[in-house]
């Protein structure tokens, strides 16, 4: 059965028996097709994953539409997004009436049709029917149905009108009345309706007010025990979010009970579930510890209780500020205070880590809980403190200053047009006392909640880089509406991690001052792409965002580069992983915006004119002139994007000290082809780019032609087929035999005829054995010469596949591996591991390749993960040591040996094994990421020690830096390396870079 893709209703199911809701979907789904055909004049596409774009080639390109963009039925245009955003803060804040409108058309009806309701794409499969069409075609429910069910059509109604709700924010009060009373005809203990709202609290983070809204509205409506349901599972959430350590999902439920306690609800308690969590983390902050590691995430949950509240003080109404100014103000006092007490230990972090009178390898000392900021700062100059809870206690400072007044708070409850409905003469109605007393046990369970379940947080936030701001304008708005508005930011991304376009809709969605929310939002993005405590892969999701966002916004474009720009001014400061992912969000931007222009009317006229051409079936000369007009203007288009595309990228960093502009080459070559890339780049970049294009291997018989017929041996030696170990192990006997058996002789003139053997003996005989005492200016091999003849065949002949080369590598590497176990003696650069990488890499000539093939040598165990760090830093201070694949290698290295020790503590736990053979194989492992940690640190010290200049010195120290914090968990080898490093002296920088991963290696890094 082939799949195809179905368009389905998320109320097809529940409205089976209605047949005149099915003729009207069917008409509706008919316009919609018929509508999709043409394309928007404002927007163009270029195929389904990049709706916005054209992709325009040296001869051809692509013209498309946006129906993508408008699928949902409210606008997203630019200008309407802009609009959402310009809403008044009275609509917020109660100073005016909540805006609605009868021009703007909105979805309704009892039959499903809510607005903007979503529809889902599935694969489905179906058998060809008698006419050759799918069955069904011309026919109307022929697929299985369930039976029509009232709960499941509520159920689904509900959801869409809590979800879509506040999808426009100039419908806000309908909506929410819209929710209300849909909730109404709900039964008290419906489980669907209470859990879709609970997910909903968790998951919408601008739209706490209104759901807050909507309880106390059923409260008022005689649905009280529905309300206190709801506020039940809120409060068990705000449980297990604590505990578990989810900050986010935690400042939602509180936000959530503050505005029910502000709607009339008050049997949740609010004022003392805040006073509790201040309770719990003044108690942290006093307790005594036993060892270093809980005191650091003891004082990070203290953090994170005091952030969970601040960040939901806000969500106070102003009504219900000035009623409780005097505790409020307490709360913010608190806060100020902690927040003092806890600056005072981050500004001695930087004296803290100088210090030679501590051991940070013993534990039972405790040290300071904050070098976590030092390890992951984003400069190599400066440590900055400033965290989301130090900018926070700001925002209290500022919300005070104004009243309590926020345009960011969205706290509808305080509205005109909802407030009266919420605080109408209640109906006669009264909670069940059962259902009281859950709602008590579970408000008990967190006001005594131990401060030691509270330790799975995570440390607050932080935003290191800093942008320079290029107009006053984004001055003008409050403290306050600015950081909640960074709160709703971060928040969003986090929930909608795993949709780049959905995610990039609901930041666009944010209502507030365009001018400064298109900026803020890629700060944030860019911060959380590039700062180094993030060590999830955000570099690419990150993009994908703000492509989105630029199809929406086209003006965030010019944002996106200024940023960039800024950044590359300052590469010699940043720290190198910071410039490794700026590079790598540098590459995919270029590679998703390459040749691809937005908002081009004259594309849309083409698309027309060959509609137009093929619906007429001829061409007519002047559309073909005008084409032809529009073509040349589409073009140069493209030119003039690109032109600023290579602008933006490559002008600031020419001179950079960390090579960053090859780098960068180096990363768009994999993505972009090379050949379309120079017809586009200025002259001063493609001798680079010539540099970078990666040559197409030659055929074996073009490879082998001038080579010694060594070669043409070791290559009919080599195979690709899988065989069994025996036979494998024959193969490779033959090769050793036949380089053993070739050392100290002449090269051959043709190929010997008992390569193979029918008695499959592994020695290969020569039939011309050389005498000792022969002519000594005649040509003899030695083993090492051999090795690499050898070497260089396989590399040769499994070049023009990777899958073929890295076979060769898992069948005759064990070649390799045992000649490199017999020489262990000399230096490095002597070594035949050292000239054999070095003759891979040459043979390549591809730096992606040469990446794959080293971490497959790595882990096939045919070098050692030390061999492999001597080789990268054998370049230093040259290009090649900072190159892209020269730090993957690194990393690869450590990772392979942090997962051998990995898989012999797991093997130990199996009860089923021999414990003692287990035991021995995990020391073996232990002690072989101790050695590659200390030879880390040896290699870097031989330069130090030379005083290369304080660029040079702080550039490797952060590198090292790097690979040890991500490797902080395994202690004993850190310690090992540390006692080593103290005892033979090495550069005092080094033995810091250590001390920090140590005092870090409990500490959990954000999202």
């Amino acid at each position: 059965m082939d799949p195809i893709d179905v368009d389905i209703d998320d109320m097809g199911d529940a409205l089976d028996n209605n047949e005149q809701w099915n003729q009207q979907h069917k008409d509706e789904q008919e316009k919609q097709s018929r509508e999709q055909l043409s394309p928007s004049d404002d927007v163009i596409g270029g195929n389904t994953a990049n709706d916005n774009d054209v992709d325009i080639g040296e001869d051809n390109y692509v013209v498309g539409d946006d129906a993508s963009m408008k699928e949902e039925t409210r606008d997203i245009s630019p200008n309407a997004s802009k609009r959402r955003r310009s809403t008044s803060p009275d609509v917020a804040e109660g100073d005016g009436e909540v805006k609605g409108g009868e021009t703007v058309s909105k979805e309704r009806g009892k039959q499903g049709y809510g607005r903007g309701r979503r529809w889902n794409k599935f694969r489905r499969t179906h058998n060809e029917s008698e006419n050759g069409g799918p069955e069904g075609t011309d026919q109307t429910h022929q697929r299985r149905r369930s039976k029509f069910s009232p709960e499941i059509s509520k159920t689904k109604q509900w959801d869409t009108v809590l979800i879509t709700a506040l999808d426009v924010y100039d419908y806000a009060k309908e909506d929410i009345m819209d929710a209300a009373n849909t909730l109404e005809e709900v039964d008290d203990t419906s489980k669907p309706s209470i859990a879709t709202f609970e997910r909903c609290v968790e998951a919408f983070p601008i739209k706490t007010g209104a759901y807050a809204s909507v309880v106390g509205i059923l409260k008022a409506k005689g649905k009280a025990t529905l309300a206190e349901h709801i506020v039940q599972r809120v409060l068990h959430n705000l449980v297990s979010s604590i505990s578990s350590g989810n900050r986010i999902a935690a400042i939602h439920n509180m936000r959530f009970l503050i505005g029910t306690h502000c709607a009339g609800f008050e049997s949740c308690q609010t004022m003392q579930i805040i006073e509790a969590l201040i309770k719990i983390a003044k108690n942290i902050e006093e307790a005594e510890f036993e060892s270093h590691r809980k005191y650091v995430n003891a004082v990070v949950a203290a953090d994170n209780l005091m952030y969970i509240v601040m960040a939901s003080l806000p969500w106070f109404s102003c009504d219900e500020y000035a009623k409780n100014k005097k505790q409020i103000h307490s709360f913010c006092d608190e806060i100020a205070a902690y927040s003092d007490r806890r600056n005072y230990k981050m500004e001695k972090v930087a004296s803290d880590l100088k210090r030679t009178d501590i051991d940070p390898s013993n534990d039972d000392h405790l040290h300071n809980p904050y070098a976590y900021i030092a390890a992951y700062n984003a400069y190599t100059d400066d440590i900055r403190f400033e965290d989301r809870l130090t900018t926070g206690v700001e925002c209290l400072r500022s919300l005070r200053e104004h009243d309590w007044i926020s345009s960011t708070a969205f706290r509808f409850y305080q509205s005109k047009g909802v407030v009266e409905h919420i605080f109408a003469k209640p109906a006669e109605t009264e909670v069940a006392d059962e259902v009281a007393k859950v709602t008590q046990e579970i408000l008990q369970a967190i006001l005594k909640i131990e401060h030691d379940k509270t330790w799975n947080f995570k440390p607050v936030p932080f935003m290191p880089l800093n942008f320079a701001l290029r107009s006053d304008k984004y001055e003008k708005e409050r403290v306050h509406d600015k950081w909640l508005f960074q709160e709703h930011v971060i928040h969003t991304i986090h929930v909608f991690m795993d949709d780049t376009d959905l995610c990039a809709r609901q930041l666009i969605k944010i209502p507030f001052n365009h001018y400064y929310g298109d900026r803020a939002i890629l700060e944030i993005l860019f911060n959380m792409m590039l700062s180094p405590i993030y060590r999830q892969h955000f570099s690419m999701f990150g993009i994908l965002v703000i492509h989105n966002l630029c199809n929406i916004e086209h003006k965030m474009e010019g944002y996106f580069h200024d940023l960039y720009s800024q950044l590359t001014d300052y590469i010699p400061r940043l720290d190198p992983t910071v410039v490794s992912d700026l590079i790598t969000v540098g590459a995919y931007w270029f590679s998703v915006e390459f040749c691809k222009v937005r908002k081009l009317l004259a594309s849309t006229k083409l698309y027309k004119l060959r509609q137009k051409a093929e619906a007429c079936g001829m061409d007519i000369e002047a559309d073909r002139k005008e084409q032809a007009e529009i073509e040349e203007q589409v073009k140069e288009a493209i030119k003039v994007k690109n032109k600023e595309l290579f602008s933006a990228m490559f002008e600031h960093n020419v001179r950079s000290p960390l090579n960053f502009n090859q780098r960068l080459l180096d990363k768009i070559s994999r993505l972009v082809y090379m050949d379309k890339l120079l017809n586009y780049a200025p002259e001063s970049l493609k001798d680079s780019i010539r540099a970078a294009v990666q040559v197409a291997p030659l055929n074996v018989q073009q490879a082998f032609r001038d080579k010694p017929i060594e070669h043409r041996v070791f290559l009919n030696l080599l195979h690709f087929n899988k065989l069994t170990a025996e036979e494998n192990e024959l193969r490779n006997r033959r090769i050793e035999s036949f380089i053993n058996n070739l050392v100290g002789k002449e090269p051959l003139k043709e190929l010997p005829p008992n390569v193979f053997a029918e008695s499959k003996i592994p020695d290969v005989e020569m039939t011309d054995e050389a005498e000792v005492t022969a002519d000594p200016t005649v040509k003899r091999w030695s083993r090492e010469e051999l090795i690499l003849i050898f070497w260089e065949s396989l590399v040769i002949f499994g070049n023009k596949s990777l899958t073929h080369l890295m076979r060769l590598l898992e069948f005759h590497g064990e070649v390799l591996k045992r000649f490199i176990a017999n020489d262990q003696e000399g230096a490095f650069q002597d070594s035949i591991a050292f000239k054999a990488l070095r003759l891979t890499h040459q043979t390549l000539k591809n730096t992606k390749k040469f990446e794959l093939v080293m971490g497959e040598l790595l882990k096939l165990n045919v070098i050692s993960p030390a061999d492999a760090c001597r080789l990268v830093f054998h370049h230093f201070p040259t290009s090649e040591f900072f190159s892209n694949h020269s730090l993957t290698i690194i990393d690869c290295a450590f990772d392979i040996a942090r997962d051998r020790v990995e898989h012999a503590r797991t093997r130990l736990s199996d009860p089923s094994g021999n414990a003692e053979l287990h035991r021995t194989a995990l020391e073996e492992r232990e002690g072989w990421m101790r050695q590659l940690t200390l030879t880390l640190l040896e290699l870097a010290n031989n330069f130090m020690m030379q005083r290369m200049g304080d660029s040079l010195e702080s550039s490797l120290t952060n590198i090292v830096k790097n690979v040890l914090l991500r490797n902080a968990t395994h202690s004993y080898a850190l310690s090992y390396a540390r006692i080593e490093a103290v005892e033979r002296g090495f550069h005092r920088r080094l033995v810091a870079a250590v001390d920090l991963a140590l005092l870090v290696q409990s500490v959990q890094t954000p999202f």
